[in-house]
């Protein structure tokens, strides 16, 4: 950011602000050239809407707190409100100083997000700083984008963030965990060269474990290793029987990154119900799921779990070799062509449908798992996805809406695709489907994405997540998806379902037919559509008679949204007027009502 001339006369007055509070000795060296390398990437009309004075008393803050820093050590400290801020009113603020390392923004704003805080002006310089060995900041050289790193200079991240604390957060926890957050970061940073050689070595050394080399598995993890995977997690596994049965017990001195310090036993896997324990000696070697954790690291998403079991010289699972971590942009993006075990996926299902990859229904079936939700694509195994697949082929050309469901390998969670026409998809939809299935599978906690686009088809994954240390229910898959079609049932559709039961198809249509596209949304907010049927059938009677006025007056217990409800209190009368021509205004209804000792208490025209 250049500086223009009001932006460098303000950081001149700043700069002699801050003279008056700063160690003239040591510290940032000239403040002129510091506040310019901290403030370099705002927003010029920010700063100046902040003024010299709080510049030069947030920056003076920050370089006080960087005064020391051991070699290794991240500085956090997380102020209350009613500090000093820099661009809106007092706030709160979070100020660290640390390495410079890829993720740290996205870390720290994942955990303020977590402890439910908004973040504000985020200051986020990248420094190139002189130390001395016991850590003493002797100066601030500049911009790390702008200055060549000499061998005596560090690359420092110094981040500055506005908070609102005034719901009460533990400044001393949140300050605690962030500084795990900046561990898990620091570690998986580390190490990550480290994860990604431990990935192509093992690829040699799957070539000389078991019966047969997994090839497929071996081209993947080259996959992963060439930029598609975000590396957070390694550790080496023993298969043994214990007290409780067999058990994965990590073999010390093979953890990297976030699974980096040595743990003994892995309670997750103790924890899980005996038959799904017994997959540990499944020959399937390739295990492709998600983790119980989300990652503190880069992305708030559930980590992605690769576990390839390690087998003795008869082909018998006898350990685990573990990655924890993400897959990266380019692996959402790149043809499943090119991806190992998603190509054979693909070649699989082709197989299987009698289809080939050239011919019409190839090609469909093609476009139909490129665009499927690739991290199911990557979990999801050939014998599931092909129905699956087959299936969304035939709504192509028979839009409905329909379910299709997978579990977990662990039983952990369940995978909801449902499918369903675009024109039906709201968010009012999304949300009775989640609370559909959540209830039913008697899940915890759910989260979703959602596909819209030129399809004919709306596409809705919800991920259900089981209690940990308890199972999902079991579900009957037509009727869980008969309540979900109902769900997505229009007004309309349910006003036509309606009259066909009460009158027959073609009393129904004749009854329909005048008021196509003239009810107002008003009216189908307030009416369900059972109640609407009789409205339409007083109101056709009205016409067909000749007369101006009908009255409809039944009792109830209570009234929600024009139809009767089950209420604790007093029953209540509701009274239908339909009228043909002018409306009774309500200065002629009310005084009638009342006279007839009625309290008039909703009115829906």
């Amino acid at each position: 950011m250049a500086e223009t001339p009001d932006l460098s006369s303000l950081l001149d007055e700043a700069a002699s602000l801050a003279a008056r509070t700063t160690e003239p000795d040591g510290g940032v060296g000239d403040l002129r050239h510091f506040l310019g390398a901290y403030y370099r990437y705002m927003p010029v009309e920010e700063l100046v809407a902040a003024g010299p004075a709080r510049l030069a008393a947030v920056a003076a803050e920050h370089a006080r707190q960087a005064a020391n820093r051991p070699q290794g050590r991240a500085l956090v400290q997380v102020s209350a409100e009613g500090s000093c801020s820099a661009l809106g009113e007092q706030r709160g603020a979070v100020n660290i100083v640390t390495d410079d390392m890829p993720f740290l923004v996205d870390s720290i704003t994942m955990e303020l997000t977590r402890h439910g805080l908004d973040s504000f002006h985020i200051i986020h310089p990248q420094l190139l700083v002189r130390r001395d060995v016991t850590g003493t900041l002797w100066e601030v050289v500049g911009s790390l984008r702008d200055a060549r790193h000499a061998h005596d200079e560090i690359a420092e991240s110094w981040t500055h963030i506005e908070i609102d604390t005034s719901s009460g957060v533990s400044l001393a926890e949140l300050e605690k965990d962030l500084q795990r957050v900046l561990l898990d970061v620091r570690v998986a940073v580390e190490d990550y060269p480290k994860m990604a050689d431990a990935a192509l070595r093992l690829t040699d050394r799957l070539e000389t474990e078991g019966p047969r080399p997994p090839t497929e598995t071996q081209a993947l993890l080259r996959w992963l290793a060439d930029n598609h995977f975000t590396f957070l997690g390694y550790r080496e596994y023993d298969l043994v029987e214990g007290e409780q049965g067999m058990a994965l017990v990590p073999v010390p001195g093979t953890g990297l990154g976030i699974l980096r310090h040595d743990k003994r036993g892995s309670s997750s896997f103790a924890a899980l119900p005996p038959e799904v324990r017994a997959r540990a000696k499944d020959p399937q070697r390739l295990i492709l799921t998600k983790a119980n954790s989300r990652s503190t690291v880069h992305r708030p998403s559930y980590l992605d779990y690769i576990a390839i079991k390690r087998v003795d010289e008869t082909g018998e699972p006898v350990g685990e070799y573990r990655f924890l971590g993400l897959y990266t942009h380019e692996a959402y993006h790149e043809s499943i062509a090119r991806i190992p075990v998603l190509r054979r996926k693909l070649a699989e299902v082709l197989e299987r449908s009698g289809a080939t990859l050239d011919s019409h229904d190839g090609k469909d079936l093609t476009e139909i798992l490129e665009a499927y939700p690739r991290e199911e694509l990557f979990q999801i195994s050939a014998d599931e996805l092909t129905p699956i697949a087959l299936g969304v082929l035939h709504l192509r050309s028979h839009p409905r809406t329909r379910l299709f469901l997978r579990k977990d390998v662990y039983g952990r969670f369940m995978s909801c695709v449902v499918y369903l026409p675009r024109d039906r998809y709201t968010t009012a939809v999304r949300l009775r489907t989640q609370e559909i299935l959540r209830e039913a599978l008697h899940g915890e906690t759910v989260e979703y994405s959602a596909t819209v686009a030129e399809s004919p088809l709306a596409r809705l994954l919800v991920v259900v997540r089981a209690k940990p240390g308890t199972a999902l229910a079991d579900v009957d898959t037509a009727d869980l998806e008969a309540r979900i079609v109902a769900a997505a049932r229009s007004w309309d559709e349910d006003l036509a379902a309606e009259a066909a039961r009460r009158l027959g198809d073609a009393r129904a249509r004749a009854l329909l037919a005048p008021y196509a596209g003239a009810i107002p949304q008003t009216y189908k907010t307030d009416v369900p559509a059972s109640y609407a049927v009789n409205d339409l059938i007083r109101t056709q009677s009205l016409l067909a008679s000749g007369g101006t006025s009908a009255f409809d007056l039944w009792e109830a217990e209570g009234y929600v949204g024009g139809q009767p409800a089950a209420g604790d209190g007093d029953g209540v009368w509701r009274l239908t007027i339909y009228r043909v021509g002018t409306a009774i205004t309500l200065t002629d209804r009310l005084p009638r009502l009342q006279h007839m000792g009625g309290d008039v208490v909703d009115e829906q025209p």
